[in-house]
């Protein structure tokens, strides 16, 4: 897991668009501040991760209604990966209820603005896990977990580091 907020928020605030969305089974989160807190909790939940990258295909540039906004064209980048993350096992309870790993199999679609070259929209698609929530569960998902994650201090940290870094990402979102 990345150790340095500095370059955590470094790196998601110069790849992701700030009205960037992130899908995956289990959420929706949007903007990039709600991106930034669901990706700053794995490094809370989880004591190690790995991304492997298998096949790249750049997809073709076409027009479409991304990220709420009709893009006249945008690039798209398809990975096969598979991500391991390992549990923080801390507690009893933790450890006889988590299980030591998890092993994802994933489809990532990222949807690239081609003036700004960020991320616009980011579809992590789990290949070997059952079935996805529903849509408006998901939203529901991210907001639940996002505001726990807050109650928890996670967004005040990330929000004291961006205060600190200002003039290098341009403010807070």
């Amino acid at each position: 897991m990345q150790e340095n907020t500095h370059d955590f928020l470094g790196t998601l605030r110069s790849c992701y668009a700030p009205n960037a969305t992130f899908v995956d089974n289990l959420v929706v989160a949007h903007p990039r501040s709600s991106i930034e807190l669901q990706f700053y909790a794995l490094h809370k939940i989880f004591s190690q991760a790995s991304v492997e990258v298998g096949e790249l295909k750049g997809g073709p540039v076409r027009d479409g209604y991304y990220a709420g906004l009709w893009q006249a064209s945008v690039d798209f980048v398809t990975a096969q990966n598979t991500q391991q993350y390992r549990f923080s096992r801390t507690t009893k309870i933790s450890q006889q209820v988590l299980p030591d790993d998890v092993r994802l199999e994933v489809t990532t679609t990222l949807t690239i603005d081609p003036q700004s070259k960020q991320v616009v929209r980011h579809e992590d698609e789990w290949d070997n896990v059952g079935p996805q929530l529903p849509m408006l569960w998901r939203r529901l998902n991210a907001g639940i977990t996002n505001a726990v994650f807050r109650w928890l201090g996670w967004g005040k940290e990330l929000q004291l580091q961006a205060a600190r870094q200002a003039p290098s990402y341009g403010g807070i979102d």
